[in-house]
């Protein structure tokens, strides 16, 4: 008895409708929830030690406005690694200090920026780091 791949499956019971409930509804990115300039893991833990007054930075990151001016450079020079800078290589050892940005991190600015830049409720944002 030849058995194909479609009749060893045609008695088993389908529940799509049932794992489709299951499925995590995708979750828009707001400013002041998710990238805030004053939300630690991103533009204040990695962005706000040079993108502020009287910093190498070449512009501030401290405002939404400064952040949704700047949002589709964000993207991409986070995307391409460009920023925060970071010299060594991947291969050398791990750094006590590495300011790369995680993949998550990476993929939750561009998220932000590709909704639009919602600011979402200011209510929401941490407060402002105190020095």
């Amino acid at each position: 008895m030849t058995c194909s791949p479609a009749s060893r499956f045609a008695s088993r019971p389908r529940h799509r409708s049932v794992a489709r409930s299951y499925r995590k509804k995708p979750v828009a990115r707001t400013t002041h929830r998710h990238v805030s300039p004053r939300r630690c893991i991103h533009l204040q833990a990695h962005c706000q030690s040079c993108h502020r007054p009287g910093e190498v930075g070449p512009f501030s990151l401290t405002t939404y406005k400064q952040a949704v001016n700047w949002s589709s450079d964000i993207k991409e020079y986070t995307r391409d690694r460009k920023m925060p800078p970071w010299k060594p290589s991947e291969a050398s050892h791990p750094f006590a200090t590495d300011r790369r940005l995680s993949i998550k991190d990476i993929s939750t600015l561009a998220a932000w920026v590709d909704g639009g830049t919602p600011e979402g409720d200011p209510k929401d944002a941490p407060a402002a780091p105190s020095s």
